[in-house]
């Protein structure tokens, strides 16, 4: 049994699909398979697979919750979410519940675009906090802030002083700045989210808002960065995060207008210059 899920179909539509097949009292009723042969088999046709990995990793350890047997296959630009049977099963009972849990959760990774966190771009993703609470990133609409990702072990380390200095310069002109840990960088965040937040502060006097550690690149790149980095998302600005302290200069609207690289200093003419432009 297999369906496809895709920009042409759409995932509400899919779920209705098998609803109706689900809600039936009757099992379905399969020939003998060869073991670990799919009986039931969506294939999801997906984006790149740069620009959808970070949905699909998000996803993957959720079905491995599941009482039965669940796998990812990848052909091409196909998406496979497979229920495998053992041998011995000569017909398949699904009940609603199980067959919509899943399904809700392969549609989602079909239908998700790379970064868009409901309508907002960066305004729509929410985050938590260097104390584990969720923020919204809409609390920031009206506001020019920059996202940063962060590290305690690293060269630039010291350009937290500056980023505290240019937070109190602008601060009650509306401007923000947000920190993300990341470890991506030959390991150079390796602590706690505790660890980080008593280093900033006993070491910086960091006041700007920090954030729980994120991963910025690879395989489980947080959505956030997806979009920062994804040329459909953020086709300006777009491409990998080079090394710890990249700046992204986000405008009131929450536009991304700027890009800056770890050796620009936070207090630079550059830095100011864009930062007061953003403001107006």
């Amino acid at each position: 049994m297999v369906v496809e899920a895709g920009e042409n179909r759409a995932p509400h539509n899919t779920l209705a699909l098998f609803h109706q097949c689900a809600s039936t009292s009757s099992p379905i009723k399969e020939r003998k398979r060869a073991p670990h042969e799919p009986c039931l088999k969506i294939k999801l046709r997906k984006q790149d697979k740069k620009s959808s990995n970070f949905r699909i990793n998000r996803r993957i350890h959720l079905l491995r919750n599941f009482g039965s047997h669940f796998a990812v296959e990848e052909d091409g630009n196909t998406l496979g979410l497979i229920h495998t049977l053992s041998r011995e099963f000569t017909m398949l009972r699904i009940s609603a519940m199980s067959l919509m849990t899943f399904l809700m959760i392969g549609s989602t990774i079909a239908a998700a675009q790379p970064g868009k966190a409901g309508t907002g771009g960066v305004l729509g993703f929410t985050m938590k906090n260097i104390d584990g609470k969720d923020v919204p990133l809409s609390r920031y609409k009206g506001k020019t802030f920059l996202i940063v990702n962060v590290a305690s072990r690293c060269g630039f380390t010291p350009q937290y002083k500056d980023l505290e200095t240019l937070y109190n310069t602008y601060k009650e002109k509306g401007f923000a700045i947000l920190g993300f840990p990341a470890n991506n960088f030959k390991q150079q965040e390796p602590g706690t989210d505790a660890d980080i937040k008593q280093f900033c502060t006993t070491n910086y006097d960091v006041t700007f808002d920090m954030f729980s550690k994120i991963s910025v690149k690879g395989d489980d790149q947080h959505p956030l960065y997806a979009f920062l980095t994804s040329e459909e998302t953020n086709k300006k600005f777009a491409g990998d995060v080079k090394w710890n302290f990249t700046k992204y200069l986000v405008d009131r609207n929450g536009n991304v207008v700027g890009k800056f690289a770890s050796g620009v200093s936070p207090m630079s003419e550059e830095m100011i210059a864009a930062v007061e432009s953003a403001l107006q």
